[in-house]
């Protein structure tokens, strides 16, 4: 796999959502609870919510769509803990702090440019909602279905929702078992040891300017 492909990730998420690629699971184990929707509640329509939000965005016909793309996801995504996640460790000890500064300063733009590519091919499919799976108190994965234009299933996309204080947020989201967050930490350890911390600052920049 080439990690330093900016969106290695979704090559194979389009794959799976052309192809129909079996679910090999999306990490939730057996002795997690379902919880009927009646009882979770927020989280599947936190889900729902976000996604009507992007179709009512892609489907105007104002200029700056992409913008708000990525202010609705940003608003809607945990960025401080990914922020702090995807550099945690051998990442950040590689850098000096007025890289970590830098990187700080594109993070949002960045990690909301990145899905957002994504979340552009997949929200005007049909995307039913499964089942709420609690993890452990307060955070929750919402299963759901993508279908292609003649009703088959394609693909099922699993959403990592954390309650916050009362306050709902993404933090990662699956395409059929692949995890787009573990899979970008990846990409960050291949990028740092290759290049330096510079070559991530460098890639945050060109994902950023793609998705302008």
């Amino acid at each position: 796999m080439n990690y330093l492909k900016s969106r290695f990730v979704f090559a194979g998420f389009a794959l799976a959502l052309a192809m129909g690629a079996p679910h090999p699971g999306a990490g939730v184990h057996a002795e997690e609870t379902v919880v009927a929707a009646e009882d979770a509640g927020a989280p599947d329509k936190f889900v729902s919510d976000l996604l009507d939000e992007l179709r009512q965005i892609n489907a105007s016909d104002e200029d700056g769509k992409d913008g708000k793309v990525r202010e609705a996801l940003v608003r809607n995504m945990a960025v401080p803990q990914l922020q702090r996640y995807l550099i945690a460790g051998d990442i950040k000890r590689s850098a000096t702090d007025e890289q970590v500064v830098e990187y700080n300063q594109l993070f949002s733009e960045y990690i909301s440019a990145a899905i957002g590519d994504s979340i552009d091919r997949l929200v005007d499919r049909r995307i039913d909602i499964a089942t709420t799976t609690e993890r452990r108190p307060g955070d929750y994965v919402v299963r759901s279905k993508v279908f292609s234009d003649a009703g088959e299933e394609r693909a099922v996309l699993d959403w990592r929702i954390r309650d916050r204080r009362g306050k709902l947020f993404l933090t990662d989201f699956f395409i059929d078992g692949q995890s787009f967050i573990v899979e970008r930490k990846a990409q960050f350890t291949v990028l740092v040891r290759n290049g330096g911390f510079d070559a991530l600052l460098e890639h945050m920049n060109d994902v950023i300017a793609d998705g302008a």
